[in-house]
C-alpha cells in the first residue's frame, strides 16, 4: 500500500530523488578493475551515511567502466552522448533492423563489449549529473562535481572552419 503510494507520487511530481543505492549501472565487460587514485578519493568522502553510501556506490560503479575505456578516443563521442543522443544510439544499435545488427554485431567482433561499457559509462554519468542536481550539500555537491569532471572526456576539439567576415 505504501510503494502504491509513493509510485503515485513518483508520478505526480517531477522532482523525485531517487535512491542512488537501487541504481543499477553494469559492470564493465572489458578491462580489469585496478585500485586507482579516484577510487580512493571517491571512498573517502565523507558526510551522513545515508547520503554518501549511495552516492559512492553508484560513483564507483561508474568509475569502474570509465577504467574499461577512458583510455578509447575512438569512444569519447560516445561517452559524451546527451540524454537524447543515447536514447537514439541505442535505438538504432540495439533495438533497430536485426539483419543490420547482427551485421554490425558479428563486424565489430570484441570491440563490441567495448562500445556496451562505453554507453554504460554515458549512463552513468548521466545519472551521476541528476545525482548532482539533486545534492543540497555545497560541500558534497562540489566534491562529487569534481569527481565526475575527472571521469569525463575533453571535449572535443571543433573542425577549423572559414570565418566569415562581415563588411
Amino acid at each position: 500500500m505504501r510503494r502504491e503510494k509513493q509510485r503515485r507520487d513518483n508520478l505526480a511530481s517531477d522532482n523525485h530523488i531517487p535512491s542512488w543505492g537501487r541504481v543499477a549501472i553494469p559492470k564493465p565487460v572489458t578491462g580489469t578493475l585496478a585500485n586507482t587514485d579516484l577510487r580512493f578519493r571517491i571512498s573517502q568522502i565523507d558526510g551522513a551515511p545515508d547520503i554518501v553510501g549511495p552516492i559512492v556506490s553508484l560513483l564507483l560503479a561508474v568509475e569502474a567502466l570509465h577504467q574499461s575505456v577512458a583510455g578509447s578516443k575512438e569512444l569519447a563521442r560516445i561517452i559524451s552522448l546527451d540524454h537524447a543522443s543515447l536514447i537514439d544510439f541505442r535505438a538504432r544499435f540495439v533495438e533497430g533492423d536485426p539483419h543490420v545488427i547482427r551485421a554490425m554485431r558479428e563486424g565489430l567482433g570484441s570491440s563490441l563489449n567495448l562500445i556496451r561499457d562505453a554507453t554504460a559509462l554515458a549512463e552513468g554519468l548521466l545519472l551521476v549529473d541528476r545525482c548532482i542536481d539533486t545534492l543540497k550539500d555545497g560541500a558534497l555537491k562540489s566534491e562529487v562535481m569534481a569527481i565526475a569532471n575527472e571521469m569525463r572526456p575533453p571535449p572535443q576539439t571543433p573542425l577549423p572552419h572559414i570565418q566569415l567576415l562581415d563588411f
